[in-house]
């Protein structure tokens, strides 16, 4: 089994390969995209697929305390648009993986590793925001006797996004403008928890863990910064075509 470690590096990437000892009941229960401990280090079970296998070659050697932190943390369609990008991309999981989990949920986790210390209780703000999205993720799944799905709107930049949904007062669009770690942590949690069916975005802020994503609007796809120029580089339009055929959603590209 694969693992992808937040702590430990493995040569060039964070991933490693772990030997499953057939006695032990923890592994059994795993799946991919569950967040779990291993000898008191957070890592992600990747489970048996990684892109360019011949590449991750290192073990974790005899690991010892294994614990189930968080069970889906990431959804199966997400963990496949990590591989994909890690594949296509040409790139590392250690890039890829932060743009999904950013490093104020690893950060926040580690503090409620040591939420028993008095100390916690003098934690930022950002600690609560962490704790309700914990709570909350068990809640994973909609409300089947409605007819209602999940839509995602991209702008190219926050100037676009204001400007075209000024004044539209909507209970199921949650519009996420660049900001604070805690409205990330906040965004994350109302996409699992179907507190918003519609989320507009720049494309800096799409990547996010859904369940159910049909269908995707891109606004302006035309526009020529669409693009990441640093690593992973990737075309916006090409990643939103990933996530439509992994989710089996629509994509339309629009102008204003």
């Amino acid at each position: 089994m694969y693992i992808y470690s937040f702590e430990r590096h493995a040569w060039h990437d964070k991933v490693f390969f772990v030997d499953i000892p057939s006695s032990e009941y923890t592994w059994k229960s795993l799946s991919a995209g569950d967040l779990i401990s291993i000898d008191e280090q957070l890592c992600l079970v990747l489970w048996d697929i990684v892109s360019f296998v011949e590449q991750y070659v290192y073990a974790w050697e005899s690991p010892k305390n294994i614990e189930l932190i968080l069970g889906s943390c990431l959804a199966q369609q997400t963990i496949e648009c990590l591989h994909r990008m890690t594949y296509y991309r040409y790139t590392q999981y250690k890039k890829i993986i932060p743009m999904f989990l950013t490093q104020s949920f690893t950060t926040y986790f580690r503090l409620f590793k040591k939420r028993k210390t008095s100390k916690l209780f003098h934690v930022p703000l950002l600690w609560h925001a962490w704790v309700f999205w914990k709570d909350n993720t068990q809640n994973t799944q909609k409300d089947t006797t409605k007819n209602i799905w999940q839509h995602l709107i991209v702008f190219p930049n926050a100037w676009s996004l204001h400007t075209s949904l000024l004044g539209i007062e909507d209970v199921s669009l949650y519009k996420q403008l660049p900001s604070t770690d805690r409205q990330k942590i906040a965004s994350c949690n109302s996409v699992r928890t179907w507190r918003f069916t519609t989320y507009a975005c720049t494309f800096g802020n799409m990547f996010v863990d859904r369940v159910d994503l049909q269908s995707i609007t891109c606004v302006d796809s035309h526009m020529r910064y669409y693009a990441s120029q640093q690593d992973p580089r990737y075309k916006v339009v090409t990643v939103l075509e990933e996530f439509a055929r992994i989710h089996k959603a629509t994509l339309h590209c629009t102008s204003l």
